[in-house]
């Protein structure tokens, strides 16, 4: 007979499993289950207790970088992760205080740095794969078909390497900014893979797709200015790579005026958006410059 209840967690695309799930254990005792979620948590608030100055902002920081783990089965138990995490954090924090003051061995400062330079790196990765997965069947429209996840890596690489962004938010919200408007994932999936301030910067640069297109490019440029300093980072590491691709190896099937239109088109939203970024926006401009010509 199948076990009853199945724990799971969506705070592990970093994986490679398939479905961007990580497994923690199946039982027939309730709870087991219920126990093996508090485990989940608690580990969770150990590895991340050198980013937090207190209890209280441990119990916050599980809310965007903790992993939640899901009980499956039924009669669904009555477990919510956040309250409990928000209950348990004053221990486990205790216990991280306890240790430090143990080691001796390393400032808090370091264990700070390092504990946030590894939660950085597996949101990072988190978010890459998961890109990976919910484009996997897309295709770009240049003459090669190229995969369509390469354009979710290039905006990243615009924003860390040609304007030295090291925000990881926003980095993350780079990765995944064609999701929500390309793919079936929901806002509630990225909230809990990656928390509300990520989930949030997707949603911002996401196209209303119910609306026609032209009304959607009309909005773009509207709301430009409106949006948040992280969305008009990646919308401006998206205009920037989307130029290029045209410029350089545009869909076969767009003729002169539909680019030239693309890219002035660009320019308007780029225009409302100015002075976020200065370095970045001369990338744009120098990449404008190659608007096709007659």
């Amino acid at each position: 007979m199948e076990p009853r209840y199945r724990v799971v967690s969506y705070g592990s695309f970093q994986t490679g499993d398939t479905d961007g799930l990580l497994e923690h254990g199946q039982f027939d005792d309730v709870k087991e289950a219920v126990r093996m979620a508090q485990v989940v948590v608690e580990s969770s608030l150990r590895q991340d207790a050198a980013a937090a100055n207190s209890s209280e902002e441990l119990g916050r920081r599980y809310w965007d970088f903790g992993m939640i783990p899901v009980i499956w089965g039924e009669p669904r138990p009555d477990f919510d992760p956040y309250t409990y995490a928000n209950q348990v954090a004053p221990l486990i924090w205790s216990e991280y205080i306890g240790r430090v003051t143990h080691q001796g061995t390393q400032s808090r400062e370091v264990q700070w740095e390092q504990a946030r330079a590894r939660r950085d790196k597996v949101l990072l990765m988190r978010a890459t794969a998961l890109a990976a997965i919910k484009h996997r069947d897309q295709r770009r429209k240049d003459p090669e078909a190229s995969p369509y996840v390469n354009h979710s890596i290039e905006l990243a690489r615009i924003l860390t390497e040609e304007g030295g962004v090291t925000d990881t938010a926003t980095l993350c919200a780079a990765l995944l900014h064609d999701t929500l408007e390309d793919t079936e994932t929901t806002p509630s999936e990225l909230t809990a893979a990656f928390g509300p301030v990520v989930a949030g910067v997707v949603a911002e640069v996401s196209d209303d797709k119910s609306l026609p297109k032209a009304e959607r490019k009309r909005l773009q440029v509207e709301h430009a200015a409106q949006i948040s300093r992280r969305a008009k980072l990646v919308e401006l590491a998206d205009k920037i790579a989307n130029l290029r691709d045209v410029a350089n190896s545009p869909p076969p099937d767009w003729p002169l005026e539909r680019r030239q239109e693309y890219f002035d088109w660009a320019k308007d939203v780029i225009d409302r958006l100015r002075g976020v970024h200065p370095r970045l926006e001369a990338v744009f401009d120098a990449a404008y410059r190659s608007r096709p010509q007659a």
